[in-house]
């Protein structure tokens, strides 16, 4: 499934390469960019002979030019010679070189793991660059966090507050890996975006997974990723909403962020604030911080298929 990155800037090439593929393989080569649990792809892992295995795990334009992390390789690459039963039955060379190629592999020096691909509907996917989760700044802001994807899977049900009124400029707070902000962008239910985080290191990191998915799509993305401090914010323009996803965990950065979205409000439509609600506590108590900064908060709960009870705040200024 590829060597480990290690070039600054990702390449321009891209294809979905999935057009030769029968529609087990190709099952499993889009799980498999996922980083979908082994046990999710033992069904179409069976159903595939073992060329067709290899031609979806290891011929797949976008995973040899972003590779899965090497931890993931490695459990999926275990369980492949353990389904197909490889040691025993090999009939394919070239898996069988792979996959133990990749259950040998040391795990990176680098800060970085590998690649997340996500599907966007029918457009493009996005490739982000997920941390292997070791400390720094990258602890929280280089991985996936399950509100992102709930805010996510809510814009491509079009259910968004403002979805129905055409796409708009997003600004997003906290932004992590930019998977919330750039899904939008790519389901057109954002006409720009810019992204922010107040570590510099997670800011680089953006810029990355902005030009990946941009090479991915053979496309200039409208969007930038800036460092932004709650305490201290900018105000970036003339943006339509701001988004923030799973940021409400520590009841002490409260006041800055109510601070932050005070300064940044009044726009078109708000501010949307969606969060799994681990402590209904703290949960709760984020709804007061805002409201004692005089903001408007509206509570709803959020129906979704990702696993955890989440929240949504729709937070404005009084008329």
């Amino acid at each position: 499934m590829g060597d480990a990155v290690t070039q600054d800037k990702p390449g321009e090439q891209w294809c979905s390469g999935v057009e030769h593929l029968g529609p087990s393989a190709s099952e499993l080569r889009r799980l498999a960019r996922q980083l979908a649990p082994c046990a999710e792809l033992d069904g179409v892992l069976r159903a595939c002979t073992q060329a067709e295995v290899y031609d979806a795990l290891f011929q797949d334009p976008i995973l040899l030019q972003f590779p899965s992390p090497v931890s993931y390789r490695r459990k999926l690459c275990k369980f492949v010679v353990d389904v197909k039963k490889l040691m025993a039955e090999s009939e394919h060379d070239g898996l069988v070189e792979e996959c133990f190629e990749a259950v040998s592999a040391a795990s990176p020096r680098s800060l970085f793991d590998g690649h997340l691909v996500l599907p966007c509907g029918s457009a493009a996917p996005l490739v982000l660059r997920v941390s292997r989760g070791t400390g720094g700044e990258l602890e929280t802001g280089g991985r996936v966090w399950p509100a992102a994807r709930v805010l996510s899977e809510l814009g491509s049900e079009g259910k968004l507050p403002w979805q129905g009124e055409g796409p708009c400029k997003v600004l997003e707070l906290g932004a992590g890996t930019g998977i919330a902000g750039l899904s939008l962008l790519r389901l057109g239910a954002a006409s720009e975006v810019i992204l922010t985080d107040g570590y510099p290191a997670v800011v680089e990191n953006l810029e990355y997974n902005i030009n990946a998915t941009a090479a991915a799509g053979k496309q200039v993305l409208p969007a930038r990723a800036s460092v932004l401090q709650w305490e201290n914010p900018w105000t970036p323009g003339d943006h339509d909403v701001v988004l923030a996803t799973d940021v409400c965990y520590h009841p002490p950065s409260f006041p800055a962020l109510a601070a932050a979205l005070d300064a940044l409000l009044p726009c078109t439509h708000g501010a949307i604030l969606v969060n799994e609600v681990r402590s209904e506590e703290t949960w709760n108590g984020l709804a007061r911080e805002l409201q004692r900064a005089g903001l408007r908060v509206v509570e709803h709960r959020v129906e979704t298929q990702v696993e955890g009870c989440f929240g949504m705040l729709v937070v404005s200024k009084p008329v």
